[in-house]
């Protein structure tokens, strides 16, 4: 298995087919290569993206290299996961690593504050709903 600077020298490659959860999941070494994971007609979050989810540890205060990942609350699944990232830095906030979308180029350093309220406000005009934020740690 490559290491997590390799996995983002090579993701920094790719913009097609793939996404945020993909990324992270490749980044934490749970798919390779990095494809796009999500949501579909017919797979609904509860059978695709959970059951990665459900290897990892649920924690309160994350730290580098933990998965941070913003979910909307008015989903009629349950709490849909919206976007993932890792935590690469405290600078002095938590900093991610991410890929901001559908194809859309990883962004190496963003504060994590500012993501967060930018998709809770996207969030918050599509859906109706508000976000939460989680953490987890690979077990």
């Amino acid at each position: 298995m490559s290491t997590l600077a390799e996995r983002i020298k090579l993701a920094e490659k790719t913009t097609c087919k793939t996404n945020c959860i993909g990324f992270a999941f490749y980044l934490l070494g749970y798919i390779d290569p990095e494809k796009y994971v999500g949501y579909t007609k017919n797979d609904p979050h509860v059978k695709v993206v959970e059951p990665y989810l459900s290897r990892m540890t649920k924690i309160e205060n994350p730290d580098l290299g933990d998965l941070v990942v913003f979910r909307n609350d008015n989903d009629k699944y349950g709490k849909r996961v919206e976007h993932m990232g890792l935590i690469i830095d405290f600078d002095p906030y938590p900093v991610i690593c991410h890929r901001p979308g559908v194809n859309k180029k990883i962004q190496l350093r963003d504060d994590l504050r500012h993501i967060f309220f930018a998709y809770r406000i996207i969030s918050s005009r599509k859906f109706g709903a508000d976000l939460t934020m989680e953490y987890y740690r690979i077990s």
